[in-house]
């Protein structure tokens, strides 16, 4: 029994025992581990790095770079070790919470003289302390190891100390929410069901509501970010994937300095301000969970009635969820809307197999599965609120749009003017862009008047095909949104700019400076400098209807896309890239990895001066005189594109490109020279960059091919204007 009365000495002593008792484990046990997990991998790491860089003969500076990336892998704020942080805190607190499970132990500590207070103050203070001494004294070596391989420097000693901070709070959250989970179960396998619960519960419901939105909102995008909240280990495990993506590849203008590690961790902030809050809230419930335990709780599955009502209900709903969402994937090939009942269904039916399981578990008798109606019936009452919401839209998710005073910036992206590939890896310069991303990071647009109509628009036509995104083409131009707002959140829609917007208002939206320089890749700083073109060892390929040209002069390479960009930010808009066809391309090679593809038109004149200048450029006019044979393809025998209206060839065109339906197929080829010229006068070249709406331009019924002595020249991308279809195609592929 506690004693009030017993001397200041004897209590020392008593916090003394209970401090030590069944600490030296930690050090026997805990410490090896650590010691395998972070210092072994990160020394198999340095010398997978350095014989790495002597066989691809990497220089100087980006050995280094990979050797400090090592060190933010393992020990800086990238370590993805934060997996085995959590298990030692949940150990730890199982370690020393055990006795609550047995009542011939929970005597034993009662008996000790010693308040209860003290007791669990004790318990945390040995077990925080003894995995503070183990992470310090692993960390020593490590840094000192990684001092040994010439890969410490200033910021990634703060990005350590900073790490250092982080998994000791992330260590003493999964401690107390176990603890806590301790306190409500009267049984281990309970409190660790409970534990994993409190841990991954918040993260799971964030990523159904993920997915939910995509099942029901038309403009949901699957780059939409998990907002869970309370929710360490996603906290944890964000702030490394976003620090690692950052660091991931070496580049001139990513290094390890002090200003881009601080820059980049100040972003994720908001993650460790969660976990904080998590760790409080967890302290609280912790200290007023153990005033209330009585030792007549040993043995219950859940201690209070509450808590096991609020358990149960939360289960069934997750439980639910994620059951709807793997309906919803088994009949993702047959959807329509009319399924949503069936949805509805069997979500409902899960909850209700889900609530008589866990009567069965937490009484171990098959015969209590009947029990806890109530909380069944509450946990559906839940999910058909939810279910309702989101089938109704009575939030308004399919018609948000942030007010323009809360938005820093915009992006409108999908596919870039232009685009760039890096195949794999970084070459001396940041050449991590593809065709998706470089509007993505990019595009800042800050006008919001300009923005924000085309957006609303968008967003109409996605409600309109119900956000059948692979069928976009029927309705329009898919397109991906991005908000940044003010608050630090990110915001991003799928929409379809519509084939009728009015080309006014997109023109004063992509006619901008701002979204010039966001949306093509020319235009991207850094990586096309003359120092960078030099150690690249670039080159330049010049492709016009008269012939190729190429070049590795770097100061020609440099002058041509300082002309172009000029060219693109005189011409660039809306209503001329979607009307005009491109009449060449410029395909730029830096190193063995990154290449670039710009296309060319007859206005982009600055360009042109300097390729005629350079005899780079072959000329507008194709050499048809050089076609003996062509082959026309026709996908439609017996319809006649030219005598439907838009609407219906686009329909028919779509079931067939979807592979919906076949309406047979007939091909000739023509030899005779006066056919050729005729099919000729009468196609156009179908190169049209992006905007492209070829139904009011081409006719889609038939397919021109070239014999394969020439296809390379014609790339194949000739098609019949609209309405200019010789009668004699008509006769011969139209039966």
């Amino acid at each position: 029994m506690t004693s009030a009365n017993s001397s200041w000495v004897d209590k020392v002593k008593a916090n003394k025992n209970i401090m030590s008792n069944k600490s030296l484990w930690s050090y026997i046990l805990v410490a090896p581990v650590m010691f395998i997990a972070f210092i072994v991998p990160m020394v198999l790491w340095f010398i997978r790095s350095h014989h790495y860089g002597i066989e691809h003969e990497q220089d100087a500076a980006q050995l280094l770079f990979e050797k400090q990336s090592v060190v933010m892998h393992a020990l800086g704020l990238g370590s993805m070790f934060y997996v085995l942080i959590g298990a030692l805190g949940i150990i730890y607190a199982f370690t020393k919470f055990s006795y609550l499970f047995s009542m011939s132990k929970l005597d034993f500590y009662l008996s000790l003289p010693t308040t209860s207070a003290r007791r669990i103050q004790s318990a945390y203070m040995v077990a925080v302390n003894n995995f503070i001494a183990i992470f310090l004294g692993v960390e020593a070596v490590a840094v000192l190891i990684a001092a040994a391989f010439g890969a410490i420097n200033t910021a990634l000693i703060i990005a350590i100390l900073i790490q250092t901070v982080r998994m000791i709070i992330f260590f003493y959250t999964c401690f107390t929410i176990t603890t806590l989970a301790i306190l409500l179960c009267g049984t281990r396998m309970i409190a660790l069901v409970l534990t994993a619960i409190m841990l991954y519960f918040p993260y799971i419901l964030g990523e159904e509501f993920h997915y939910l939105n995509r099942m029901f909102f038309s403009t949901a995008s699957e780059l939409s970010e998990n907002t869970a909240v309370l929710s360490p280990c996603n906290d944890v495990h964000s702030v490394a994937n976003i620090i690692m993506n950052k660091f991931r590849f070496y580049s001139v203008d990513k290094v390890f300095d002090v200003s881009s590690v601080m820059n980049t961790y100040l972003q994720t902030v908001r993650y460790d301000i969660d976990m904080i809050v998590t760790a409080v809230i967890a302290t609280v419930l912790v200290v007023f969970v153990y005033k209330h335990r009585r030792a007549e709780h040993v043995g219950k599955t859940v201690i209070f009635r509450p808590v096991r009502w609020a358990c149960k209900v939360l289960v069934c709903v997750i439980a639910s969820l994620g059951g709807m969402v793997v309906i919803r994937s088994i009949l993702d090939s047959a959807w329509s809307r009319k399924l949503y009942i069936i949805l509805c269904i069997g979500m409902l039916a899960i909850c209700v197999f889900v609530g008589s399981l866990i009567e069965i578990c937490l009484d171990s008798d098959i015969k209590s599965f009947a029990k806890g109606k109530r909380q069944t019936l509450m946990a559906m009452a839940i999910l058909l609120l939810i279910f309702f919401i989101y089938k109704g839209d009575l939030l308004g998710y399919d018609s948000y749009v942030p007010s323009a005073s809360s938005v820093e910036s915009a992006a409108l992206f999908y596919d870039d003017f232009g685009s760039m590939y890096d195949n794999k890896y970084y070459y001396n310069f940041d050449s991590r862009i593809d065709w998706s991303s470089y509007s993505f990071s990019n595009m800042k647009i800050t006008d919001m008047d300009a923005f924000i109509p085309v957006v609303q628009k968008g967003m109409e036509c996605a409600r309109k095909c119900n956000g059948d995104f692979d069928k976009a083409e029927k309705y329009g131009w898919e397109q991906k949104v991005l908000y940044n707002l003010k608050d630090g959140r990110r915001v991003y829609r799928d929409i379809i700019i519509p084939y009728d917007i009015d080309p006014a208002l997109m023109d004063k939206l992509t006619g901008s400076e701002e979204f010039i320089k966001g949306h093509a890749p020319c235009f991207y700083e850094g990586i096309f400098t003359t120092e960078n073109l030099t150690m690249a060892n670039s080159s330049l390929s010049c492709s016009f209807p008269g012939g190729d040209e190429s070049t590795n002069n770097v100061s020609v390479i440099y002058d041509v896309v300082e002309a172009y960009k000029q060219d693109v930010l005189e011409n660039y808009k809306y209503s001329y890239i979607r009307d005009t066809s491109a009449i060449g391309e410029l395909f730029l090679t830096c190193g063995p990895t990154l290449s670039c593809n710009f296309p060319v038109y007859e206005s982009f004149t600055h360009v042109i001066d300097v390729l005629k200048k350079n005899d780079l450029y072959g000329g507008k006019d194709y050499p048809f005189d050089m076609i003996k044979e062509l082959s026309v393809d026709n996908y439609f025998p017996g319809y006649n594109f030219a005598e439907m209206s838009e609407n219906e060839a686009m329909e028919l065109y779509f079931k067939w490109f979807y592979g919906t339906r076949e309406y047979g197929f007939q091909s000739k080829t023509y030899t005779d020279k006066d056919k050729i010229k005729e099919i000729l006068d009468n196609c156009t070249y179908e190169n049209y960059a992006e905007w492209e709406y070829p139904f009011d331009k081409v006719d889609k019924q038939f397919n021109l091919y070239f014999d394969d002595k020439y296809r390379d020249i014609f790339e194949c991308n000739f098609a019949f204007k609209k309405g200019s279809v010789p009668e004699f195609i008509y006769e011969d592929l139209n039966k």
